[in-house]
């Protein structure tokens, strides 16, 4: 769900760069791109890390959110294997670390009506509140409390399919067809679940034992994240592909 978001924010970028009506003037940290060109993907990629610091923190005229907190209202996450088996459902979710993500490579294939891009965000950091049955070893849990997660070097990439559509006012816009994402790796993620045994001493040794297995979880955890996340940016993407025409930005759509 989380990494949904991320999505969003990726094919957001590229065709709100490419896009802006014919009698608009692009704003001057946008510039038009040729599809000919060998740096057609390096020129997209300029645009989407020009833009991405004016999408971060909202835009009320197009009623973008903020995503520096993103706020996700609820999460349920059910993790299981010899080791440890969780029932986890989260509540109040925000997620901080947006403002850093980059976008290190892009694919856009305007004939295949394809967007590909690989995306890195340094630190995310995840509050809310948790409730939390299961075990842990041999250990059962029941808590609910806050939380703390602090994902560090995420990495990820994110795909989707478009279609294009000419409106009256003559312009060819995009309209988002199908959108994945998918966790490709962490350098590491920081668990602290309060309260799950009612003890600071056992509630210490359970988030040993959780950071113990990090990896394990936090594929689950992000996995549940990304379709929420994804529910959000395919609104917000539908809003932009739906104000800015494509064939602005890319000077050779139709060639």
């Amino acid at each position: 769900m989380f990494l949904k978001n991320f999505s969003y924010l990726t094919f957001l970028c590229s065709f709100f760069t490419a896009s802006v009506k014919a009698d608009f003037q692009l704003p001057s940290y946008l510039k038009q791109c040729s599809k000919k060109s060998p740096d057609f993907h390096r020129c997209m990629l300029d645009n989407e890390e020009a833009l991405l610091p004016h999408i971060i923190d909202g835009n009320e005229t197009l009623n973008i959110p903020n995503l520096n907190p993103m706020f996700v209202p609820k999460i349920v996450v059910k993790q299981g294997n010899k080791q440890i088996g969780l029932s986890m459902e989260v509540t109040d979710v925000k997620i901080y670390g947006m403002g850093g993500l980059k976008i290190n490579q892009l694919d856009l294939n305007m004939d295949k009506k394809h967007l590909k891009t690989r995306i890195v965000i340094p630190r995310l950091e995840i509050i809310g509140n948790h409730k939390t049955t299961g075990n842990i070893m041999v250990v059962k849990v029941y808590g609910q409390g806050k939380f703390n997660i602090t994902a560090v070097g995420v990495d990820l990439e994110y795909e989707n399919d478009f279609d294009y559509e000419t409106k009256e006012d003559g312009h060819v816009y995009t309209m988002l067809k199908s959108q994945k994402i998918k966790m490709l790796n962490f350098k590491r993620v920081h668990y602290n679940l309060e309260n799950m045994l009612g003890d600071d001493k056992l509630d210490t040794a359970v988030n040993e034992l959780l950071n113990q297995y990090w990896r394990e979880l936090s594929f689950d955890l992000f996995g549940e994240m990304q379709e929420d996340l994804l529910d959000i940016m395919r609104t917000v993407v539908n809003v932009i592909l739906g104000v800015y025409p494509v064939d602005v930005i890319i000077t050779d759509y139709n060639s």
